[in-house]
């Protein structure tokens, strides 16, 4: 195998990767081949223990949207793999493929118009990173990119096909990307990850708000990714809908893992959809802005001598214009550079900080 021109850094699609899967499975229709157990170790993985050796197994991309559709006929089993590289599931992709596959006239199409009633299992197979939005997804089975590898790198299928082992290097590659950028202490020429990679900015607000802060049902603590003009950025909701004056827009106050010329820092910030065009709303939302930011100093103040956080402003400072509102800024490159000596007291300071702040908002409601 040549190392230095491997295919499948060209074939980086989800389509390349959904041919990779479908080409493993495949090798339980020919039970003498050297890749047969891989075929049926694969399955294992997906669920499917115990493999009847004489059934028939149909493999189909693209079926009514699905990635791959598997059918073991002999087991009635019908699995439904939702394929992902770099992307997130979306539009609830998966429920609906189960949706569509339990319905009879639908199996039909796998099973050469035969009736049956198979039961389907889904399965969500990604290899790039996971993010909230991933964790997230309903299915029967996840699968990500070290299980895969895991396996795929075992010695016994080392050697014994150029495709297996090209994508296995490819993905072990892949993987490696994922560890070095997503650690937000690294650094290429001189500019942190967190500055441009995303996997970096959502470690890095995992770390400040852990796992478990997360509120599933309402989406609080949940970290978001975006990208404005090209520059990353990375969200986390801390508070929604604050009561205002009679003011019954919608609003949360976040904090967000930006960067801008004096590198990446991390701000609090109110977002709120208002009427620019209508100069009473416009004026609730400048008081509504006011009193967050009063908030945040009552807050800070009180906190005085128990964290090491310093109060700035934004660059450009607030704009009434615009819907997003920075209340309060923390510049990370001193912390960055110094996270042995100053990373653990930047996470107290932040969780203190916010835990003040929403039990102020939290006595309004």
């Amino acid at each position: 195998m040549n190392t230095e021109n491997n295919i499948f850094d060209f074939a980086t699609k989800e389509l390349s990767q959904d041919a990779v899967i479908c080409w493993i499975l495949n090798w339980i229709n020919f039970p003498d081949s050297d890749l047969y157990a891989l075929a049926v170790e694969m399955f294992a993985m997906l669920g499917i223990e115990n493999f009847d050796l004489n059934q028939k197994v149909t493999i189909k991309q693209q079926v009514n949207k699905a990635d791959i559709v598997v059918a073991l006929h002999g087991q009635k089993i019908i699995l439904v793999i939702e394929d992902k590289v770099y992307s997130s599931e979306h539009d609830d992709q998966i429920r609906q493929y189960v949706e569509y596959f339990n319905k009879l006239d639908n199996q039909r199409q796998l099973n050469n118009n035969s009736a049956a009633s198979y039961v389907v299992k889904s399965i969500y197979f990604k290899t790039g990173y996971y993010y909230d939005n991933d964790l997230e997804v309903v299915a029967d089975i996840k699968i990500n990119g070290h299980q895969f590898l895991d396996l795929l790198s075992k010695d016994k299928y080392r050697n014994v096909s150029e495709i297996l082992d090209e994508y296995t290097a490819h993905l072990s590659k892949v993987l490696d990307y994922y560890a070095v950028y997503g650690n937000y202490l690294g650094k290429e020429n001189e500019r942190f990850y967190i500055s441009t990679e995303t996997i970096a900015q959502h470690n890095f607000l995992r770390t400040i708000f852990p796992k478990e802060r997360w509120i599933t049902d309402s989406g609080l603590y949940k970290v978001e990714t975006g990208s404005s003009r090209g520059q990353k950025y990375a969200e986390l909701v801390i508070f929604k809908n604050i009561n205002f004056q009679e003011y019954n827009k919608s609003n949360c106050l976040f904090w967000r893992v930006d960067t801008n010329s004096d590198g990446p820092y991390l701000s609090l910030r109110l977002y709120d959809w208002y009427d620019k065009k209508d100069e009473k709303i416009k004026s609730i939302h400048n008081d509504l802005y006011k009193y967050c930011k009063e908030i945040c100093s009552e807050s800070f103040d009180e906190l005085k001598g128990r964290i090491g956080l310093s109060w700035s402003g934004v660059q450009d400072g607030y704009n009434g214009n615009y819907y997003e509102a920075s209340l309060f800024t923390v510049h990370l490159s001193e912390y960055l550079d110094e996270w042995d000596l100053k990373g653990h007291q930047l996470i107290k300071d932040i969780n203190e900080l916010t835990d003040r702040i929403v039990y102020k908002l939290s006595k309004e409601k």
